[in-house]
């Protein structure tokens, strides 16, 4: 009986996942403010199994110098930094700061990032390099560059209202700290590229 329960309770928090990953696209304020207030920790273990499953089957795609296991222990340390440095700046400015919110909300905040490695590897596959430069070539370039972009316009929406609504603080003071970790991250991605670990980093 309880074996059953836990299947339950794992389909449920599949359906609320997939749920959220489109009002998400749809409704990202009234979404990320309902993330804010979660307390069902199965769906970020969710999030986490696609990043691991994504990671497990990329060895068979491309040929990678590091097992997944490391790559997946990588993306948890960039989780556990980004929530962290969130966590102390927001105790820093203001007074409304729950590490339960941070860490729900920045775990769906990872979810343009999870669908971008997906779609990116899934073109790998159907469309390998190297791409010619034809008519062909540079429309498929156009349209990835537009959907990255997208994908990127949309993280940024999730980021801002990661902090908004896991801090309560004021939009300057989200700009500050924004700005503040793309400094961080941009030295921190090129140290990472040249130890062969990534190219583009799992944030």
């Amino acid at each position: 009986m309880a074996h059953k329960s836990v299947i339950s309770n794992v389909l449920a928090s599949i359906i609320i996942l997939l749920r959220r990953c489109i009002y998400l696209i749809l409704y990202p304020y009234k979404t990320m403010r309902a993330i804010a207030d979660e307390t069902d920790w199965t769906q970020i273990f969710l999030i986490f199994g696609l990043i691991a499953i994504y990671y497990i089957s990329l060895v068979a795609v491309k040929p990678m110098i590091d097992s997944p296991w490391l790559q997946l222990c990588l993306v948890l340390f960039n989780y556990t930094a980004t929530v962290l440095y969130i966590a102390f700046f927001g105790k820093s400015l203001g007074d409304d700061t729950e590490l339960r919110k941070l860490l729900f909300v920045f775990a769906y905040a990872l979810i343009p990032t999870i669908l971008w490695f997906y779609i990116n590897t899934f073109l790998y596959v159907v469309i390998p390099p190297p791409r010619n430069l034809t008519i062909l070539g540079k429309s498929f370039s156009i349209v990835f560059i537009t959907l990255s972009i997208s994908l990127l316009a949309w993280k940024l929406i999730l980021w801002y209202l990661a902090i908004r609504f896991s801090t309560k603080l004021k939009f300057y003071d989200i700009l500050y700290i924004t700005i503040l970790y793309i400094a961080i991250v941009v030295p921190y991605s090129l140290f990472m590229y040249h130890l062969g670990f990534f190219r583009i980093p799992f944030i």
